[in-house]
């Protein structure tokens, strides 16, 4: 069988039973060693994704894969309502690196079940109900979540009655290449901030329990806001009463190089 016959081979298998999105030209990658990756047919490839943006010490790293190997001999899994001591260990570690009023962790399995837990709790502490987001924002992909992106696109056709109600995408985007009221950085005071307040005021019910953002936008374009433009974004929030929610997937710590 020749390259191209074996590659299209799985190629065929992974339409078949597999439901995914798929990048072109089509690959299937077999392995993979730090900054490289290796198909089925032998070619290699440099990593720029970090597998999905998660893979921060590269592909096969030997310290991870022997702590690994000594873990699976003592405990893989267990029941949640109870304790192990790498878990324990692990949010101890990340506490430390974090600012001290973020001494607590919940662990979940993925960006889009962490923003909803966030959306419940803040539901829960301010009794109230809208949930505000950023244009341009994408949160994961869940319906709750779903709700709450704004990159465009057919992601929510025909979803409509399903999408959380009394949720609105009324924070302008933070680009000050392309600013959405037309004014240039610094002299515009980051008025996005001030209009967008005005906006959620006008087109929410006053009713707001949460305001979601990623630090740097993702999806929508990789775009760094303003280092002014986060603490308005807080007091914006304060002043609503609701609960600001930084969905940090993409830019977590130790992720940028940075903590």
């Amino acid at each position: 069988m020749s390259a191209d016959e074996r590659n299209e081979k799985w190629i065929e298998r992974d339409d078949r039973a597999v439901l995914g999105w798929r990048h072109f030209p089509r690959v299937v990658f077999e392995r993979g060693e730090g900054m490289r990756l290796w198909d089925v047919n032998r070619r290699s490839y440099l990593d720029f994704v970090s597998g999905h943006i998660s893979l921060l010490l590269g592909h096969g790293h030997p310290e991870l894969r022997q702590a690994l190997i000594e873990q699976s001999g003592k405990l893989w899994h267990h029941y949640k309502y109870f304790a192990a001591p790498p878990v324990i260990e692990f949010a101890e570690a990340l506490k430390s690196a974090l600012p001290s009023e973020l001494d607590v962790v919940n662990f979940a399995a993925v960006g889009s079940e962490s923003n909803e837990i966030a959306l419940r709790i803040a539901r829960g502490v301010t009794r109230a109900f809208d949930l505000v987001a950023v244009v341009g924002g994408l949160y994961g992909g869940t319906l709750a979540v779903e709700s709450l992106n704004s990159i465009g696109g057919a992601r929510k056709r025909n979803l409509g009655p399903l999408l959380t109600p009394a949720r609105t995408s009324t924070i302008l985007t933070p680009y000050c290449y392309r600013c959405p009221l037309g004014l240039k950085y610094p002299a515009c005071d980051i008025e996005c901030v001030t209009a967008s307040e005005e906006l959620t005021r006008r087109v929410g019910t006053d009713n707001v329990a949460a305001v979601i953002t990623e630090t740097i936008l993702g999806a929508g374009g990789m775009i760094v806001p303003p280092p002014e433009w986060l603490p308005r974004l807080k007091a914006m929030t304060e002043r609503l009463g609701a609960l600001l929610i930084l969905d940090e997937v993409q830019v977590a710590p130790f992720k940028t190089g940075k903590v």
